[in-house]
């Protein structure tokens, strides 16, 4: 099917030297020849590019679950950390042992690590608060309530974190 666009082609018939015309278009056979290796070309591109998209796919998809889960412990490691400083910040206002004391100083540095700033001053007041020994009905109430402040503003803080991450 090349012959015809190689030029001037000279055949011999019977003596006489004939320069056929060049075929200015392709005959059927021509045609079906171009498709079938168009065909044979696209069966060899087209398992080869879906390979590639969808290993491309799949590592995204692999990253992003890595991503979820990382995000997921480190909410729960900060959930931990946040609750265990509210049990003992509540176990040092009720009833300042030394343990709970102990306890609650452990949990308040850890705490404070992980808390927002605005958080902070809060926490820094309970823990003067607590450190304070005068038994007080006064000084106790002030403790308890600022204990509930920091409760209820760690908790806003965290569920507007939740909500931003999950959009």
């Amino acid at each position: 099917w090349v012959a015809p666009f190689c030029g001037r082609i000279k055949e011999q018939k019977g003596g006489e030297i004939m320069e056929p015309t060049v075929n200015a278009g392709m005959s059927v056979s021509d045609w079906s020849g171009l498709v079938a290796m168009v065909v044979a070309i696209c069966a060899l591109i087209s398992p080869i590019l879906t390979a590639i998209f969808n290993n491309w796919h799949q590592r995204k998809m692999k990253q992003m679950e890595y991503d979820h889960q990382e995000r997921e412990d480190q909410l729960k490691r900060e959930r931990e950390i946040y609750e265990g400083y509210i049990r003992a910040a509540g176990a040092a206002v009720q009833s300042g042992t030394l343990d709970n004391l102990s306890e609650f100083g452990s949990h308040s540095a850890l705490a404070m690590y992980y808390a927002p700033k605005e958080l902070r001053e809060d926490m820094l007041s309970l823990e003067r608060l607590v450190k304070r020994t005068s038994a007080t009905q006064d000084l106790h109430s002030m403790k308890v309530e600022l204990l509930n402040k920091i409760v209820v503003r760690l908790r806003d803080t965290k569920e507007t974190q939740s909500s931003v991450r999950q959009q």
